[in-house]
């Protein structure tokens, strides 16, 4: 038989071509609605499952190496007790008090080392804090009296740090207890297949997460006003010339890793659905569509415990999508009513 011997009817074209704009449209779509400002894929890849969670969640990692130091546990209180009379003697006005007694110089005691009394995870956020305020000083034309004044919006917001820390002992002590009983529960699954132990799982993680979230966030409302404080420290002046706006700005708002993969994931899905829209380089785009989906559909398999319901519910759909793409590849959808016939029919006609 030769190689175009067969034909397709004028039914199945119609099919095709309106599968090829379906989906291209429904990439279209998705690209434009990830131009929103409030767009981020960190909660998508955090939120991972399955065997390849670790690699996804590796990509939108969370500030200061939480995932690495915060479940690491803390020394034990009583060992600091001389250091922390000064927390108990502040804690009715923290917003001045904390602020304005100098370090290890007060009568009640020093205010500890986050090293020594909060664990390693609060003593890398008082090293990073730390490295600004020190980048913050190296910008050009900052004054001594500047450079003065970062190490005492350092060392206020050190205090404050601390004084958040200490204040929420309890807290992260519980959500350590809580981590710990998560990996009980994991352990008991390993004997005992019944059906609600996959649930007992899934609701330890869901309470896990909702306990360390507002002490990451607390952490975070104190780093915004840190920042905003150091900022503050730049004259108009200063701030006029563009050199010195731009290297405060790639100091304070370091590029996070999760934002280029935002753009990514933005103009792929968006020159996706342009491309099947218009029938141009059908085959290679749908290839490329289908392995973007296939990797989407990895983070959350529908066989692994813990896996959100509205995950499952979409993974029979998004399987439908995988092998329409994988369909519109194999037929060079883009022959029928679309740029590829144009540019590249002729061309084919002839080899056939």
């Amino acid at each position: 038989m030769a190689k175009n011997d067969y034909r397709v009817g004028a039914f199945a074209v119609l099919a095709i071509v309106l599968l090829r704009l379906a989906i291209g449209i429904q990439f279209l779509g998705a690209g434009i609605e990830k131009f929103d400002p409030s767009f981020s894929s960190e909660g998508f890849l955090r939120g991972s499952n399955g065997p390849m969670a670790e690699f996804y969640q590796s990509m939108a990692p969370l500030p200061h190496d939480w995932d690495t130091l915060a479940e690491e546990p803390w020394p034990e209180s009583f060992n600091f007790d001389h250091e922390r009379r000064y927390f108990g003697a502040t804690k009715d006005d923290p917003a001045m008090i904390v602020r304005e007694v100098k370090t290890k110089t007060d009568d009640l005691g020093f205010i500890p080392e986050p090293t020594e009394a909060y664990g390693p995870w609060i003593a890398q956020v008082a090293k990073d804090w730390k490295a600004t305020a020190e980048q913050f000083k190296k910008i050009p034309g900052i004054t001594d009296e500047q450079k003065a004044e970062i190490d005492s919006t350092y060392e206020a917001h050190y205090r404050a740090l601390a004084y958040f820390a200490e204040m929420n002992r309890g807290a992260f002590e519980e959500w350590h207890h809580e981590l710990d009983r998560l990996e009980d529960l994991k352990e008991e699954r390993k004997n005992d297949d019944a059906p609600y132990m996959a649930e007992r799982i899934s609701d330890k993680k869901s309470e896990t997460t909702g306990k360390w979230r507002p002490l990451l966030g607390g952490v975070g409302i104190e780093e915004d006003l840190y920042k905003s404080d150091l900022k503050s420290l730049l004259t108009d002046e200063q701030l006029d010339k563009t050199s010195v706006k731009q290297r405060s700005e790639a100091i304070l708002n370091p590029p996070a890793e999760v934002k280029s993969i935002d753009r990514v994931v933005t103009w792929f899905t968006l020159g996706v659905g342009v491309l099947l829209i218009t029938g141009l380089f059908t085959r290679l785009t749908s290839v490329a569509a289908a392995g973007f989906l296939l990797s989407v559909m990895s983070t959350q398999p529908v066989w692994v415990e813990g896996v959100p319901s509205l995950a499952v519910a979409l993974f029979p759909y998004q399987g439908i999508e995988f092998f329409a793409l994988l369909v519109l590849a194999g037929l060079g959808a883009g022959r029928w009513a679309g740029l590829d016939g144009v540019l590249f029919g002729r061309k084919e006609d002839k080899e056939g």
